[in-house]
């Protein structure tokens, strides 16, 4: 009877029993087993010794059980820091980069300053018209459409107009920073709603346009072979000295890897970079992985994208130029801490001698030093002749310009550049000075008058022989065609009879 009742209370215990409580200090099990409701042996009385020595197995077992549990548990839990809602509005805000933020607040300032001195005018004038709210977000939504029209023709940057880009752009930061303080759905410049303002935008750019307002803007140029040359043939470009070798790594890694600006050259770090031997057929490369960049920043919007990953290989033909072997100088000239640190550009130092291990100190490079490297540069080659606007973003546009030239494909070019549309690629695709001289020429007519009419009659009489020379090919055919013919019409009469139609002459002697 004890034995079916055992049975009974086993029955209910499964694997899922001790899971839900796995930390319990004892189980129903061992409690039963404990006070006695489970018998021993062959079925007699136990004595009590054999009774001490089971319950002492009994609670050494649930002890060590008890702690198996304890230590898979702790183990397997998650290790959860936790964070203040501060934190988390920190995190949320830093998906914005910085230029997008700059540019919502200066254009939440623009509409400030303007209803500040409109409101101003208004007053001083005595005109009976509304004033306006400085404060864009407290613009009833209704009224929000009239005032933005007002906006984009009244406004001014100190008595002149805003380029017709410009404008534009003014007007998302104001979209942006609704959006991002309550107006999560609001869309000027598509909302029927505001159909007052959109027209009145579009003829005030089509307007600066006829003007020429912003007209001319300038590009950064790429720079051509010969250029390049000239950086390196002035010494401008190499390895003699900290200096020099800091200015050739910004300029050749900025280059091979089409990194788009000073910001990037800024935020670039040793553990960005990858040094792979060579083996077998393929040389030694250096890999570039980005961290993020501007048009693919890793968020929810680009979480399909591959990040960019860009191989370049050594060149052991040309060592002193190849990226690859000044990158491990300058890794060697470096000293180990900078490596530690993770940042990639550092300042040199003051003095320094050609025999010293170390050229650069621990101090990164300041961003003004950085961002203008390639000005610097070109402004010390005018003298060699690179005339012209260059700055960092010139060597991304020479990595497009010049893989284009060469007839690399697109979709290459687009791996190295980070580009995700060929049309904004395309954009890089700009002729140098004697592609457009030659693109000139073409449309051009390079001889005179009296050359040009010589040159037609040259080309009628040309025309002219190569017709009669047709005829005359024409005429001899037909001729060889006709004789061919005759000459069988003849073959074939004489075999028929050998005097038919013809003639004979009679001698009168013979007659008489």
């Amino acid at each position: 009877m004890a034995d079916s009742e055992d049975d009974e209370s086993l029955a209910g215990l499964t694997q899922n029993t001790f899971l839900k409580a796995p930390l319990e200090p004892c189980f129903d099990l061992f409690s039963g087993l404990l006070e006695g409701d489970c018998n021993v042996g062959d079925g007699s009385n136990n004595t009590s010794n054999n009774t001490i020595t089971y319950s002492d197995h009994v609670l050494t077992a649930e002890k060590e059980l008890n702690e198996a549990l304890k230590c898979r548990y702790s183990e397997n839990r998650r290790k959860i820091s936790l964070v203040t809602d501060k934190e988390v509005e920190l995190i949320k805000e830093s998906r914005i980069p910085n230029n997008t933020k700059h540019n919502t607040s200066w254009s939440v300032g623009v509409w400030q300053d303007w209803a500040k001195g409109r409101n101003a005018r208004v007053i001083e004038l005595g005109v009976v018209d509304k004033l306006v709210m400085s404060d864009i977000l407290k613009v009833p939504e209704e009224e929000l459409n009239y005032w933005l029209a007002k906006f984009v023709v009244e406004v001014r940057k100190k008595a002149e107009f805003y380029p017709p880009k410009t404008l534009y752009q003014i007007c998302c930061g104001l979209l942006r920073f609704l959006r991002n303080n309550g107006r999560a759905a609001l869309n000027i410049f598509d909302d029927p709603m505001f159909k007052h303002f959109q027209d009145t935008l579009d003829g005030e750019m089509k307007r600066l346009t006829s003007l020429d307002v912003g007209a001319n803007v300038r590009q950064a140029q790429a720079f051509s072979e010969e250029q390049e040359e000239l950086l390196w043939k002035s010494n401008l470009l190499g390895s003699d000295s900290p200096v020099t070798l800091l200015n050739t790594m910004v300029f050749l890694i900025g280059k091979n890897f089409s990194l788009r600006n000073g910001k990037e050259h800024r935020s670039l770090k040793f553990s960005q970079l990858t040094l792979e031997a060579a083996t077998g057929d393929e040389p030694e490369k250096l890999i570039y992985t980005s961290f993020g960049e501007k048009n693919n920043l890793g968020g929810l919007k680009h979480r399909a994208m591959k990040r960019k990953r860009v191989e370049h290989y050594a060149n052991d033909a040309c060592p002193d130029r190849c990226m690859v072997h000044l990158y491990k100088m300058y890794v060697e000239r470096c000293p180990s801490e900078a490596i530690i640190k993770d940042v990639f550009y550092v300042t040199p130092k003051r003095k320094c001698l050609d025999s010293d291990k170390v050229w650069f100190t621990l101090n990164p490079v300041g961003h003004n030093t950085l961002g203008n490297t390639v000005k610097h540069l070109c402004e010390k080659a005018e003298k060699a002749g690179i005339e012209g606007h260059y700055t960092n973003h010139s060597l991304r546009a020479t990595t497009a310009t010049r893989g284009l030239e060469k007839g690399i494909a697109e979709k290459y070019v687009m791996e190295r550049t980070g580009h995700r549309d060929v049309r904004s690629l395309q954009r890089y695709q700009r002729p140098n000075v004697q592609q457009k001289i030659e693109i000139s020429r073409a449309f051009d007519l390079s001889l005179s008058h009296e050359e040009t009419n010589l040159d037609y009659a040259e080309v009628s009489n040309i025309k002219n022989v190569i017709d009669c020379s047709k005829k005359e090919v024409e005429i001899d055919t037909l001729n060889t065609k006709d004789k061919v013919k005759r000459c069988k019409n003849e073959k074939s009469e004489t075999t028929r009879s050998a005097f038919n139609n013809c003639t004979f002459f009679v001698q009168q002697d013979f007659l008489a």
